[in-house]
């Protein structure tokens, strides 16, 4: 986990190379109590990057594949300009995650879409990002039409942390958001 650094580096990179809002806290708290699960959320590192990066690409659309807890989520949306679809198979720990997006700022600017994610971004393709998309992807993820503006908008980062099976898949998804 520290890419080969040792201990002391990695602590001093966190120390210095990471802002934590008050909410990862809350959620990197929560997780931490979920016992073994809880190393499937990202890291503090982690989260800094994926904002960063966010920010230097000038992200509007992102595109999450797997939320767990949501750290990863808060931490995309913090840099990102418009919107942030994260997607995951379940939805255990969304009321904590909404809870904490929301004290951040952020939570009118998360959608998140329950469903296996291959479907979910197979929809996002198709409907886009525009007004009202992400309620059309969460209705035919229900089994309602697929109806909606087709592909208004598109992508500009998308992060894939889910079921690593599935990578490939979801990565030559992700080529066409």
């Amino acid at each position: 986990l520290t890419s080969g650094m040792s201990r002391e580096l990695h602590e001093y990179c966190l120390k210095v190379g990471t802002r934590l809002t008050p909410q990862h806290r809350v959620i990197g708290d929560y997780t931490d109590k979920l016992g073994g699960i809880s190393r499937m959320c990202v890291s503090a590192d982690e989260g800094q990057f994926l904002e960063t990066m966010a920010k230097i690409v000038s992200a509007r659309n992102v595109v999450e594949v797997g939320c767990f807890t949501g750290y990863g989520t808060l931490s995309l949306a913090l840099g990102t300009k418009e919107r942030v679809y994260t997607l995951d198979i379940a939805d255990d720990h969304l009321a904590q995650a909404r809870a904490q997006w929301d004290a951040a700022g952020v939570g009118e600017r998360v959608e998140h879409i329950k469903g296996p994610a291959a479907r979910s971004m197979l929809l996002v393709r198709a409907l886009g990002f525009g007004k009202g998309a992400a309620s059309a992807v969460r209705a035919a993820m229900d089994g309602g039409a697929v109806a909606g503006a087709a592909g208004e908008g598109q992508a500009q980062l998308v992060f894939v942390d889910a079921d690593k099976a599935s990578y490939a898949a979801y990565v030559e998804h992700a080529f066409h958001l």
